[in-house]
């Protein structure tokens, strides 16, 4: 990846059938030394999916959130992403956070059956 991004490679350029870019599979992939090379050479961290995607309008930070990749989340964040920013549902990566920080607050507190 250093290679072809020092060679003028577009960052953020879009996989064809999912409309994502490099900086949301490694975000999505947890691959936090790849992320930190892409945004090191220019990666958009506020671009979000195509709307006609299953994801539609999310950004690497969303993904971050979704997926508990605190790392990438920490790096996006220092790379001033934007936690407002809403996707086709109205969701924004901090509603994420705060939703899944519930759901996981309730689940550590309910007795299971084993």
């Amino acid at each position: 990846v250093k290679a072809v991004c020092k060679h003028g490679a577009n960052v953020n350029l879009r996989a064809g059938d999912c409309g994502t870019t490099s900086l949301m599979d490694a975000t999505q992939m947890g691959d936090w030394p790849i992320m930190i090379v892409l945004l090191s050479h220019g990666a958009s961290v506020d671009l979000q999916t195509e709307a006609w995607t299953i994801n539609e309008g999310q950004t690497a930070l969303m993904f971050a959130v979704k997926l508990g990749r605190v790392n990438c989340v920490n790096s996006l964040l220092r790379a001033k992403a934007n936690a407002e920013l809403q996707d086709h549902d109205g969701w924004t990566a901090l509603a994420l956070a705060k939703a899944i920080s519930k759901t996981l607050m309730s689940l550590s507190q309910t007795k299971l059956p084993w």
